[in-house]
């Protein structure tokens, strides 16, 4: 009796062994069809869009990287949007420039573009912003442009740039405004 107990508990381990054998063995062939799949693929995919890249603009730059978003390329040359925070002082008739990553370098560079098109980029968003908002602004603005300012806003812009002679480098053409929204004045507004 206890012979035939042995056996069968050596019959149910060979067969266990064996199926987890080849249930490794179909893990393992499952593991390297899908290895050389995207071994295969993935140079087709990239050549695909070298090709596409290179006869028009790049099928999804902004979905790789996100900073690519804001270029735009026609038939010869590019168009770059960008925003900048113009800082006031009307009465020493000082101005400075900053980007979003200056004026919000708490905010990492990744998510600075995303946090500007949802929080600057029209005028009903800018109105809704309250007194202790502005006033913030206004503060945080003096504090980096060591100066008193009375009047902060936003400018988003387009640049326009063309190659010059089949060279690399690229020549600025044109710059035109998109938007250009008042974000505090002190001139006109108590606070």
């Amino acid at each position: 009796m206890v012979d035939a107990n042995i056996k069968k508990l050596y019959s149910v381990k060979r067969i266990f062994v064996q199926k987890c054998y080849l249930e490794c063995d179909m893990k393992r062939k499952i593991i390297k069809r899908v290895f050389l799949f995207f071994i295969i693929y993935l140079p087709i995919q990239y050549g695909l869009i070298g090709v596409v890249g290179y006869y028009h603009s790049e099928p999804w730059p902004s979905f790789a990287f996100p900073g690519f978003k804001s270029v735009y390329v026609h038939d010869d040359g590019y168009k770059i949007e960008q925003t900048r925070f113009v800082l006031k002082d009307s009465v020493n008739d000082e101005v400075v420039e900053l980007s979003p990553n200056q004026f919000f370098p708490e905010i990492p560079r990744s998510m600075t573009s995303g946090f500007i098109r949802a929080r600057f980029s029209d005028q009903k968003m800018i109105e809704s912003y309250d007194d202790n908002t502005r006033i913030w602004m206004i503060e945080k603005a003096s504090n980096m442009a060591g100066f008193d300012v009375d009047q902060l806003s936003v400018h988003h812009f387009a640049e326009y740039f063309s190659r010059q002679n089949d060279q690399m480098a690229l020549e600025l053409d044109s710059v035109s405004t998109i938007h250009y929204f008042t974000i505090a004045d002190n001139r006109n507004d108590e606070y």
